[in-house]
């Protein structure tokens, strides 16, 4: 089952015999997608939706994202899920579940889910549904009997996800039919991005859709539970948690619910295997990634550092929270995966990981110099029309020669720099101003003939504010 992380899933609405798209990213249209969803916004605030219920608005989720996809303000720019359910079903011959059946009413039995849903929502009630939707296929599969008998279920949850499958395997029972849960990139203990979106709210050059979307991400029950569960607000001369202090926009009661009703209850994390099934946790390491705050003139500050010490992360879920509490970093059942945080889940290394999930054989190794130099890159998530969009990167080793290709969405080359070694470790390349649209920027040696280094892959949203006041 593969279970997508926040903004993974498209919504429409449905009535009177008809299907709206409400966020439904397409390859090529990620900027008319965020204007639609910009149109649709104010229809998808939560004011009187219980926090762990569902909502009355006609909206629901349809499908897995396949493809480059972003909310400006909400979360990290992610590159979809084609490949990883494409890597699955093939390396695995895996038969997909039609909802539209009865499991047991299908030929052959499936054994495969795409688990969407709305993401506006608590993962306390998605994993609700998702029970709902992963045990008949699961009873299906076994009722085939004899070595089907025993079968038990395999969790590939991304981001978000990863919360909406741990709450279902600890607290609703699903742990009896959990072999494995795989968290790709979760925030166990919270991200600060999501603080810095409540707090700050979206970015205001983005035009009117700007208030409209800040207001919408601060009904959502889904942010308060991505909050940090860790002491990241610099108050006074130490750290506090954010619902122990006072911040401008945020609700600091529902930041204490989410926090007793949510996170305290799935902290302390288990001990491996001791809920009957086990957890395997892949993190982004070695990308620059905001981990703690200080307000300052009712602006929140976002910092790398925590205790003096820059941990790094995925670039948005730093790498101590990326496991849950009483999980050691160092812990056996970590991976770590020299990767962004909306593309861990196309990497390779990812990809072997999960393999030796599944398989339950010996792993199997990459190719890799062990010497390569580990890069962590950092691209702003949003640029304007007419800003040039700045590459810097951070390399565990100077003596490197870098490239960067920026392509768009239908993956087309569209700019290739060389870095510019800034000092030792540090590099930087400046690509002039994009149309509108979404790119990837991937970032490698600079041919065969370089030495070696790992490659990672940023996104970034280009936004024409203009475009915007048209609609």
């Amino acid at each position: 089952m593969v279970i997508p992380g926040i903004t993974g899933s498209t919504l429409v609405r449905r009535g009177n015999g008809r299907t709206v798209p409400v966020w439904a990213p397409s390859v090529g249209a990620l900027g008319a997608a965020v204007r639609t969803f910009g149109r649709s916004v104010t229809r998808l605030r939560l004011d009187e939706v219980p926090e762990d219920g569902p909502a009355d608005d006609g909206i629901e989720a349809a499908a897995l994202v396949p493809d480059l996809h972003v909310i400006p303000g909400v979360w990290t720019v992610q590159l979809g899920y084609s490949r990883l359910v494409s890597w699955l079903t093939r390396t695995f011959h895996l038969f997909e579940y039609d909802r539209s059946t009865p499991p047991a009413q299908q030929h052959p039995v499936p054994n495969f889910v795409r688990f969407p849903y709305d993401w506006r929502l608590s993962n306390r009630y998605n994993a609700r549904l998702l029970q709902e939707t992963v045990e008949p296929v699961l009873h299906a599969w076994r009722a085939q009997g004899g070595p089907f008998r025993q079968a038990r279920l395999v969790l590939v949850a991304h981001s978000m996800g990863g919360l909406v499958a741990r709450w279902y395997a600890e607290r609703l029972g699903g742990a009896e039919f959990v072999r494995a849960v795989v968290t790709i990139g979760t925030p166990h203990r919270g991200s600060a991005n999501a603080l810095d979106s409540i707090v700050n709210g979206v970015r205001r050059g983005l035009g009117p859709i700007a208030l409209d979307l800040t207001d919408a991400v601060r009904s959502f029950p889904s942010m308060y539970e991505l909050l940090p569960a860790y002491r990241c607000v610099h108050v006074d001369a130490g750290l506090r948690a954010p619902h122990e202090t006072t911040l401008p926009n945020l609700d600091r009661q529902r930041a204490t619910r989410a926090r007793e009703a949510f996170h305290d209850l799935l902290h302390p994390a288990p001990a491996h295997g001791s809920t009957g099934y086990d957890l395997h946790t892949i993190v982004g390491i070695r990308q620059p990634t905001r981990t703690t705050v200080r307000l300052d003139g009712g602006e929140l500050l976002l910092s790398d550092l925590i205790d003096g010490q820059d941990l790094g992360g995925d670039g948005t879920v730093p790498r101590l929270a990326a496991s849950p509490p009483g999980v050691l970093l160092d812990a056996p059942s970590i991976v770590g995966v020299s990767e962004q945080h909306g593309s861990l889940q196309h990497h390779d290394h990812t990809f072997e990981q999960l393999y030796t999930v599944l398989t339950g054989t010996r792993r199997v190794y990459l190719d890799a110099d062990a010497d390569a130099a580990r890069l962590g890159v950092e691209v702003a998530p949003t640029h304007l029309t007419g800003e040039a969009v700045q590459v810097r990167v951070a390399a565990s080793s100077g003596n490197v020669r870098l490239r960067a290709t920026v392509s768009d969405e239908t993956g087309t080359v569209v700019g290739s720099s060389l870095l510019w070694r800034d000092e030792p470790g540090s590099f930087s390349a400046s690509f002039d101003p994009l149309p509108a649209g979404g790119y990837v920027i991937a970032v490698d040696r600079d041919g065969p003939d370089a030495n070696p280094a790992t490659p990672v892959t940023a996104a970034t949203l280009v936004w024409d504010p203009a475009a915007a006041d048209d609609e």
